[in-house]
Order: structure tokens, then sequence, then C-alpha cells
């Protein structure tokens, strides 16, 4: 059967435009999805969003003293209220706010000691959560000792509670240096897991972008081909 060279122009001219426009569509895929993940990772906090996250952690506060459902779910729910940031992120954020009131709360304690002042920025909307939590504000069981002859065992029991009180600080931060470690340990494997991800995403979209290549070559050789045998009979 004879082709015309008009003819077969057109076909493999327009076989060729498909194989490219589904070339240029891959890359662009790839790169949106890169740029999007890379948004992600990017996302920062702003005051309106640490705003926004500490009043979304007051109206869920009775789901996270609830008994009947996991604290998981309700940072999911409230994630759901965050599109910009994941659970995981805004977990962690909510924990460093908490870690700096209490910071904030232990310092107003001492200032009259003579210890400078911690700035908090947040520290009025957080004392509303957690203001009057017994073990934020613990209430105080020592009673008042009258007369005299009673000074010298309230100093004794006062040094003991002290001491307690020191005993239990020093388990309190080494449990949230651990608490701490481990959440950074499960952070990082998150974030292990999915650069992996990605790079398996985007090896595939690499050779998958080759074989198109590779294809498109073939296109023009069999056109070069095509003219020449045509060319070949033309003589």
């Amino acid at each position: 059967m004879f082709i015309a060279p008009s003819d077969a122009a057109t076909i493999f001219s327009s076989k060729f435009q498909n194989t490219i426009a589904e070339i240029s569509e891959t890359s662009k895929s790839d790169v949106t999805e890169s740029e999007q993940e890379n948004n992600t990772c990017r996302t920062s906090w702003n005051r309106n969003k640490i705003i926004e996250l500490i009043n979304l952690y007051k109206c869920h506060e009775h789901l996270f003293k609830s008994t009947t459902i996991r604290k998981d779910k309700v940072w999911d729910m409230t994630a759901q209220k965050l599109p910009t940031h994941i659970t995981e992120q805004i977990k962690n954020k909510f924990k460093y706010l908490k870690q700096k009131y209490l910071e904030k709360k232990d310092n107003m304690s001492y200032k009259s000691s003579g210890a400078s002042g911690i700035k908090f920025d947040y520290f009025n909307k957080m004392d509303d959560i957690f203001g009057q939590d017994p073990d934020v504000h613990p209430v105080s069981t020592a009673s008042s000792l009258q007369g005299i002859q009673l000074a010298a065992k309230t100093s004794s029991i006062e040094k003991e509670e002290s001491s307690c009180n020191t005993d239990e600080e020093m388990v309190t931060k080494k449990s949230e240096k651990l608490k701490i470690k481990k959440s950074k340990s499960v952070k990082q494997r998150i974030y292990e897991q999915n650069y992996k991800d990605r790079e398996a995403k985007k090896e595939k979209r690499r050779n998958e972008l080759i074989a198109q290549q590779d294809a498109a070559l073939q296109i023009l050789k069999d056109i070069a081909v095509t003219f020449a045998n045509l060319s070949n009979i033309q003589k």
C-alpha cells in the first residue's frame, strides 16, 4: 500500500505530538506534587493559627478529658479544622505551648525571689484552659498552724514538702525528656518513611519519562526512515 508523503508526515506528526504532550503532562504533575510536598513541610505557625489552635483545644477540652474517645481521634478532629498542618504537627505544637505555659507559671511563682520574668504571649489563653487544673495549679493541703510552740514543727514539715516537690519535679522533668525523645524518634521515622515514599514516586516518574522520551525518539527515527523510503520509491 502506497502512502503519500503528506499523509505519512501527518500520521507521524500527530503521534509524535501526543507523546510529547504526555511527557510534558507527566513532568508538570511531578513538579506540582513536589511543590505541594515542600510547601507542606515548610508550613509555619503564625499568630492567628496558634490562637486558632488554642481555641480549638478549648472547644474540644471535654473530649480530651473523656474516657470514651481516644485522644488521637480528638487530635484528628482538630486537624480537620487546621488543614494547613498535619495531626502530628498540631500535637507537637500544642505540647510546646503547654510546656512554655508551665515554664511561665513556675516563673511567676518564683519571681518574688528575684528570678527574671519569662515572656509568653499566649499565657492568658492557656491559663483559661489550665488555670484551674490540679496538675498545673495544685490545691494546697497544708493547714494554717497557730501558736509559737508549733513554729519549729511547721518549718520541718515545709522542708520535707519542699524536698518531695523537688524530687517530683526531677521525676517529671525526666519523664518529659523521655516523652520528647520518644516524640522526636517517632517524628523522625515518619519523616524518613515519607522521604522514601517521595523518592520512590520520583524514581518511578523518571523511569516513565525516560520510556516516553525513548518512544518519542523512536517515532522520529520511524519518520526519518519513512521519508527515506518514500524518496527511494519516487526515484
